[in-house]
């Protein structure tokens, strides 16, 4: 059997010795929804343009045991595999390689209306066939094709895929936009006595959260661009478990039959731990709905210079009362409502209102949401109950002169009734009056 796998192995190794040149000569039989799903995975790593003409075409190599598609940006790199052959055969050949252009080969698989499409190779052309249409491209040597990096797996752990989905939504939106210190524009995972974190701040606001590793791994720092995250995020929600490795230049994921390559991004992350107060003098519970709702509204006031607008937030915890107020060019907006549950003295805090919209945006509605605060100066902290307590959200307050810690005329919505039901009730009793 060794002698077997050998033979076949040689066999193959000679083969790609042709592929390399104009002289290849194949078939390719692939269904269509495999293809798809594969090519979807990498067609959002294409550049439409780029200083390396290569990398605007997808990247495919089929054996007799896998099909393996290839894109890459300047960013990161995506590589997903069809290893199912029930879902494919090499008819012709053992193997075949080529770089396809990226835009028309990605718009031919997705609008063929076929089960199946056929790849004939000829050389550097391609004919792809499929149920009645027939197209032809012409592609470039797949050796061309940039390597994808050697990661050395200095660091690597596995986690579920939801666990690590859930981590990067609750911090990718603190990243920094500003390319001053590039180090913020990502998020830096961290891994301390066994204890992994992702952190994000753009010096407003900060977001962490923590994971308790399973499996023993070394400690370590790296920070991933923002930008990657939102690709990786997009594909974690179609798998059950992720690997990840770093170096000291690289991440990768790998996902079921994808792998994803980026960047790590160069610079010391700022230690953080130091912007999370010890303690609290006061805290106030509000469910995350009725705390949504107020944001949207006080949103209608937003500058458009500045996206936001300036809110403040009167607190008088023992008494449950919380009035939320805003004062721009464009008008004032007041707005009071009971607290669930409070302690500790009265405190005027503000923010950011677009700050305070994406953050309430990863809690769910169903959850209460713990205001822990001291001064009007210091940070304040958001916990969502029932989350361990080193999960932080924290916003920097807008330095401005606040109003006294007193609330006036607390008057918090009340139970609305429906005038318009009356009238009818009253218009119905007339009617049978007069019949």
């Amino acid at each position: 059997m060794t002698q077997e796998l050998m033979s076949e192995s040689e066999m193959i190794k000679a083969a790609e010795t042709t592929v390399f040149t104009s002289t290849q000569k194949a078939k390719l039989t692939v269904k269509t929804d495999a293809l798809k799903k594969a090519l979807s995975e990498v067609a959002g790593s294409v550049d439409a343009k780029s200083a390396i003409p290569i990398l605007t075409g997808v990247f495919m190599l089929a054996t007799k045991s896998s099909i393996v598609l290839k894109g890459s940006n300047s960013n990161f790199y995506a590589e997903a595999s069809i290893t199912d052959t029930e879902q494919f055969m090499l008819e012709e050949g053992f193997t075949a390689g080529i770089v396809l252009p990226g835009k028309q080969f990605n718009e031919i698989v997705n609008k063929v209306s076929g089960k199946i499409i056929t790849f004939i190779f000829d050389g550097l052309k391609v004919e792809i066939k499929s149920k009645g249409s027939k197209f032809q491209l012409t592609g470039q040597h797949h050796d061309q094709y940039p390597a994808f990096p050697a990661v050395s797996e200095q660091n690597t752990f596995e986690m579920p895929s939801a666990a690590l989905l859930h981590m990067y939504q609750k911090t990718v939106y603190c990243a920094s936009k500003a390319q001053d210190q590039p180090v913020l524009t990502g998020v830096n995972h961290e891994v301390r006595d066994q204890m992994f974190r992702t952190i994000a701040t753009d010096r407003h606001r900060l977001s962490r959260l923590v994971y308790e590793m399973k499996v023993e791994t070394g400690d370590f720092s790296h920070t991933v661009p923002a930008s990657t995250l939102v690709e990786v995020m997009r594909r974690l929600k179609n798998t059950t478990m992720v690997k990840v490795s770093f170096d000291e230049a690289h991440v990768v994921y790998e996902m079921d039959n994808v792998t994803l390559y980026a960047r790590v991004l160069e610079g010391k992350y700022p230690v953080t731990d130091k912007l999370v107060p010890p303690g609290f003098k006061s805290s106030a519970q509000i469910p995350s709905r009725d705390l949504k709702a107020i944001f949207k509204r006080t949103s209608l006031y937003n500058d458009a210079s500045t996206n936001g607008c300036v809110v403040v937030l009167v607190f008088r915890p023992k008494e449950n009362q919380l009035r939320v107020l805003t004062n721009s060019d464009l008008g004032k907006f007041q707005e009071d409502v009971s607290t669930l549950k409070g302690d500790g003295d009265p405190v005027v805090m503000t923010c950011n209102s677009k700050y305070m919209v994406q953050l309430l945006g990863t809690i769910p509605d169903h959850e209460t949401v713990q205001f822990c605060m001291n001064d009007p100066q210091a940070p304040f902290v958001l916990h969502q109950n029932g989350v361990p307590d080193a999960n932080v959200d924290l916003i920097v307050p807008v330095r401005q002169s606040v109003p006294d810690a007193e609330i006036k005329d607390f008057n918090p919505a009340p139970t609305e009734e429906d005038p318009f039901e009356e009238r009818g009730s009253a218009y119905a009793a007339q009617s049978e009056e007069v019949a």
